[in-house]
């Protein structure tokens, strides 16, 4: 009679555990590993873009590239944000994305000189010369003074061997840029191409 009474309270008892470990794995535990929110802009895209670009000259471009991430996905028109998400990944060396960068840019403005420069700047990194000589001419349709982009052409004739191409681009360069530039351009030309990559975010 003992064991009559005995075995509904265990079958009860197990029933409560499994209730218990139910309601843990339905409701609390997918809480505790659920994935963290996606990051959101509390500044205007423009003021992001401007946080990001002080973040990466403050040393914190993984921040910034986050950053400029977002505003590309909340805000695919603003050229700005591409042109430094491309400008920030080319600086950390990320061509390819800097690449898709600036091709989205270029899909919203084909003239902007700046975007054209560095993607050709982009493509004489992985030693593409001709396309990156097609960019450099399409940015100098656009300003055919633009001195970073004379320098840059200079440099990509003298990567492909051609000496007097480059030596041309020089002289074209130093007619046409303001004497800081034009010192930079003359010491190019004196070291045969030995460019450092440039600490402005504007020009690669």
């Amino acid at each position: 009679m003992g064991h009559a009474h005995y075995r509904p309270l265990v079958i009860l008892r197990g029933c409560n555990l499994f209730l218990t470990i139910s309601i843990l794995f339905l409701f609390i535990i997918p809480q505790t590993i659920a994935p963290p929110p996606e990051p959101t802009l509390t500044l205007s895209p423009l003021e992001a873009v401007e946080h990001a670009v002080n973040l990466h000259n403050s040393g914190k471009s993984d921040a910034a590239l986050t950053t400029l991430k977002i505003v590309a996905e909340s805000a695919p028109e603003l050229q700005e944000g591409w042109f430094y998400r491309g400008a920030v990944q080319q600086y950390t060396g990320d061509v390819l994305g800097a690449l898709a960068s600036y091709r989205a840019l270029l899909s919203l403005n084909p003239s902007h000189v700046d975007a054209l420069n560095n993607a050709g700047k982009a493509h004489s990194d992985l030693e593409d010369y001709g396309e990156s000589l097609r960019y450099y001419n399409r940015a100098l349709e656009v300003d055919p003074g633009h001195v970073q982009t004379l320098i840059n052409v200079a440099l990509t004739h003298h990567g492909k061997g051609d000496d007097d191409a480059a030596e041309a681009s020089h002289l074209r360069a130093l007619s046409a840029c303001p004497t800081s530039v034009c010192y930079h351009a003359d010491e190019v030309r004196r070291l045969g191409g030995g460019l450092e990559r440039s600490d402005s975010l504007s020009y690669i």
